[in-house]
Parts: C-alpha cells; structure tokens; sequence
C-alpha cells in the first residue's frame, strides 16, 4: 500500500492515517468533513491508535463515530480493521449491524440483530431496542411490539410505557393504547380484558406442565370464544425472531399472543413461554 506521504495534503489538519484511508477507499476528500466535528472526534482517536498496542476497542470507537456522523461506510471498514484485535465480539456485531442498516441493508442488518439477540448477552436489551425501531421500519408492527415488550419487562420506564402504547395504537386504527386502556373500557370491559392475559397465562402454563403446545392454544381459545363480551381475533405461539406461526412448523416458539376486541376495542397481549 502506498504512504500516506505519497498523497497530496490538501489539509494541513487531517492526519496522515486520514490521507492514507482516503486513498485506500478511493473517497472525495470533502467526504470526510461533511459534518461538522466528525474529523475533530476522529483525529483524537486517530492519534490513539498510532499509538496504541491494542488498538481494537479504538477502531470500535472511531467506527462509532463515523456512523453517527453519517459515514457507516467508514464505520464498516474500521469494523474490517478490529475483528482479531481483541474487541468484543458482541459489540462489533451490534454495531455492524447499525451501520448495514444505516447504509440502507436492512434486511442484512435484521439478520445480525437477530443473531445478538440470540447470544442473550450484556447488549440484549440495546439489541431488542434497535431491533424494535427497524422491525418498524420495515413494517413488522407485530414483531415491533414483541420486541418493545420484552425491552419494557427488562428494563421498564415511562418512555417505554408511551412507546408500547404508540405501537399499539398504530397497530390499528381503531386500536387501544396500552396508556388509555383505563379510559376506553368501562369496569365491565376492564373485567373482561383480564380474560386475554388468563387465556395466555393457560397456554404457558399448560405447556410448562408438558401438554402438546397445540392443545393448550386450542383450549384457550376455546376459553376466550365461549367469553360472552369478547370477540377473538387470534390467539398463537409464535416465534420472536421470525413472528412465525407454531402452526407453520418454522422456529420454536417463544412468545404467546392474542388480539381479541372488548367493547368495540382491539386489544392486543403477549406472553413469553417461559416455565
């Protein structure tokens, strides 16, 4: 590879490994200054890394930065650069994850959030928090919430609470926010919303107890039918990388689910399948 030295300086204020990246990825050179104190950041990292033995978690950092400032095509190839340098394994997925999405992969980027998730590790909650707003964006309102659900029992905050009921309400136009629920439902329909998590509570727990997952799901939904005052709409295991079906024989199962409408009031509840 040529030096760094071998490009002309336009710019007395970027650094030699900047020059020496430029040349590398074939970028314009007001690329790099598109937005304001992204190469101010960056230069400060960049003179750790000359010096640095371990210079991993500072490609990890300046990969960060390049995304939040609107370059993941940096942040990418920074990622390239710190695999094998002792970063954490789990932090280089989540983030290259957000740059793919960020560059407009999202399906590519779905995928990895779906293998962080799965490791269950210290970014499980940041994961399903990211993988929430992209199951959004690409219009998988039903996994969205799954995923928010899970964020809120992990981590419950009035913010969280707010966003469950935006997605619940943009789930259907007619549909009940999980804030207003008290002011839509008279004490009648209260009583008998109940009934939607009692009909989830005796899937889990018929499962839990070794009954096929099939029959329980079919005697709650029994249950919830023969409900004078509730009109069910779908109750089903499904699972949460996927949303599929139990039914469709895909991945197991991992979360409880029912839509059913009280009083003219799409409700919508979810259980994990935990024992």
């Amino acid at each position: 590879m040529k030096s760094a030295n071998d490009h002309p300086r336009q710019n007395p204020g970027l650094p030699l490994w900047g020059w020496a990246l430029v040349w590398a990825l074939g970028l314009p050179t007001g690329g790099l200054f598109a937005h304001d104190g992204v190469h101010v950041d960056v230069d400060r990292v960049n003179k750790q890394i000359e010096i640095s033995k371990d210079p991993g978690p500072l490609y990890l950092i300046r990969a960060k930065l390049c995304r939040k400032h609107g370059r993941p095509d940096l942040a990418l190839q920074d990622l390239n650069w710190a695999r094998g340098l002792g970063i954490d394994p789990e932090e280089e997925l989540l983030e290259r994850a957000l740059c793919l999405r960020d560059s407009g992969k999202e399906q590519k980027a779905l995928k990895m959030l779906d293998q962080v998730v799965g490791l269950s590790g210290k970014l499980l909650v940041e994961a399903l928090d990211e993988r929430s707003d992209l199951r959004l964006r690409l219009g998988k309102i039903d996994g969205a919430i799954v995923d928010l659900v899970r964020v809120h029992s992990l981590e419950p905050d009035l913010a969280k609470t707010l966003r469950l009921g935006d997605l619940y309400e943009r789930r259907d136009a007619h549909g009940l926010a999980l804030s207003s629920r008290n002011a839509r439902l008279n004490p009648e329909g209260l009583e008998l919303a109940l009934s939607l998590s009692r009909a989830l509570s005796q899937v889990r727990q018929g499962w839990g107890a070794g009954q096929p997952l099939s029959e329980a799901l079919s005697e709650a939904r029994a249950t919830l039918k023969a409900t004078e005052g509730v009109t069910l709409e779908y109750l089903d295991a499904v699972n949460e990388t996927s949303f599929e079906s139990h039914a469709e024989g895909g991945a197991a199962p991992t979360h409880v689910v029912v839509a059913a409408h009280v009083q003219e009031v799409r409700l919508i509840d979810t259980l994990t399948l935990r024992t």
